[in-house]
């Protein structure tokens, strides 16, 4: 990167200021990597990832999502044994790469310091799932498109989709953004554009089948927990979307009044910058790189279907609406300027080292009961878990069993019915027995072995089998 170049504005960017902006980016970041306990997704994330191409996909058959990032996953997992905290670093790396992105395209530091401190970025740029690498593809493809408006070279658009095709199988949140490229051609109303981004949405569509393909082939219920029945309610969270894009910083605050605060300060941000795009055109092709797939996730909420969970789809959003507020506010007087993106900064900053201070771990029964039965299981007796215990002892240092066999496809999924009976017999004690105290596993156990309660967590058990 260049030691010192000039914004579209005429202000300099300065080499301390980017370092600031890096240091900004990974303080907070790291800090979540080294705190964090691991949540359930991430320990899938990693669980999934050793397995070969076969058997994720069948895995994901009976979950959601696309396949891309557990192959991406599994490649590294190669070179090193994939764990949670790998999956975090390769993570932050897409958010370092984000960050050089945007800083190289913009020429603009605030743009680099919004994005560093963007709080739904922050916060999931430093977990083991795929929304960092999803954040990194979408944001290429909104800078190709850009790009593509002003060389009209087919290179561009060509590249747009190809990005949004990679992000689409990376996470199902890519798809809202298919529409983008004919948007752009539509708000440049040049009719070689227009053909040409037609062209390219309609390829994306095409390229995609297999994807619709697989996401029709897996469980509602995979998603059970971020579905809203009522109608209007679904659509109206959906909406809501376009004050959460702002740096208002919900998740981290804990007072009702420090929420209001934040809320209206990142109002009065967006509202700054909403009525500022009127001055540029560019500021409006990087707004629609936010509303085209707001707008797409409307339109499958209104269809009934769930395509919306906050802020994981923001941070998705986080390179278009960084690089708009950084457009929309340069046409300001410089002091106004540096006024709109000092209160961003600042209200970043905060949520991010609340993010770090306020964590706390979530209770957590299965990873009480599979650490405990890592550290009192003897050497040669073997480990048997089910459901997400058998997830949970994935960190233990030595094989475990999976009780039914079904839990090694999927241990969040109830087992086939029989395949408690039919894998019994295949348990031989002595060994130690981990999982739901209530689960037909624990009953058929106690019926043919009998066993030991060593330790209880809730209803999540450790029993000893001897006989």
């Amino acid at each position: 990167m260049a030691e010192q170049a000039t914004t579209e504005s005429g202000r300099e960017v300065r080499s301390p200021i980017l370092l600031g902006a890096a240091a900004l980016f990974l303080v907070p970041r790291i800090a979540l990597l080294l705190r964090r306990e691991p949540d359930i997704d991430e320990l899938f994330t990693a669980w999934i990832a050793r397995k070969d191409l076969g058997a994720m996909i069948r895995t994901l058959l009976l979950d959601s999502g696309p396949p891309l990032y557990y192959v991406l996953l599994h490649a590294v997992d190669f070179v090193s044994p994939m764990s949670v905290g790998l999956a975090r670093l390769i993570s932050i790396a897409a958010g370092l790469a984000t960050l050089a992105l945007v800083a190289t395209y913009s020429r603009s530091a605030a743009a680099a310091l919004l994005l560093a401190v963007y709080p739904q970025h922050v916060f999931f740029s430093a977990e083991a799932r795929a929304y960092a690498i999803c954040a990194l593809l979408a944001g290429f493809a909104v800078v190709a498109l850009d790009r593509w408006v002003a060389s009209r070279q087919p290179k561009d658009v060509a590249a747009a989709a190809a990005t949004l095709l990679l992000a689409a199988y990376t996470h199902y949140y890519g798809v809202l953004f298919f529409p983008l490229p004919i948007a752009v051609a539509l708000l440049a109303r040049d009719r070689r554009r227009i053909l040409e981004g037609a062209a390219a949405t309609a390829a994306l569509a095409l390229l995609y089948v297999p994807g619709f393909l697989l996401a029709s082939r897996q469980p509602e219920e995979a998603i059970s927990w971020m579905r809203i029945g009522d109608d209007f309610e679904r659509v109206l969270i959906v909406a809501g979307s376009l004050l959460r894009i702002g740096f208002d910083a919900r998740m981290a605050m804990g007072e009702p009044w420090q929420t209001a605060v934040f809320r209206i300060l990142s109002f009065a941000v967006l509202l700054v910058a909403l009525w500022q795009t009127r001055r540029s055109a560019r500021a409006l092709r990087f707004l629609l790189g936010a509303l085209v797939p707001v707008g797409a996730a409307l339109a499958v909420a209104a269809m009934g279907r769930t395509a919306y969970f906050p802020i994981r789809f923001e941070s998705v959003l986080s390179v278009p609406v960084v690089l708009w507020i950084t457009a929309a506010t340069a046409s300001l007087a410089p002091k106004w300027s540096r006024g709109v993106v000092a209160t961003a900064v600042v209200i970043g900053s905060i949520a991010s080292s609340l993010l770090v201070l306020r964590y706390v771990p979530p209770r957590n029964p299965e990873r009480q009961i599979a650490r405990l039965a890592a550290r009192s299981a003897p050497p040669g007796i073997p480990i048997v878990a089910s459901g997400l215990t058998y997830l949970e002892l994935q960190a233990a240092r030595r094989p475990i069993v999976p009780f039914p066999r079904d839990y090694e496809l999927h241990p969040g999924r109830r087992p086939a019915p029989g395949a408690v009976a039919r894998d019994l017999p295949s348990l031989r004690p002595p060994l130690l027995w981990a999982g739901d105290l209530r689960s037909p596993e624990a009953a058929a156990i106690r019926a043919r072995f009998g066993g030991r309660l060593l330790a209880r967590s809730e209803q999540i058990g450790l029993v000893a089998v001897d006989r």
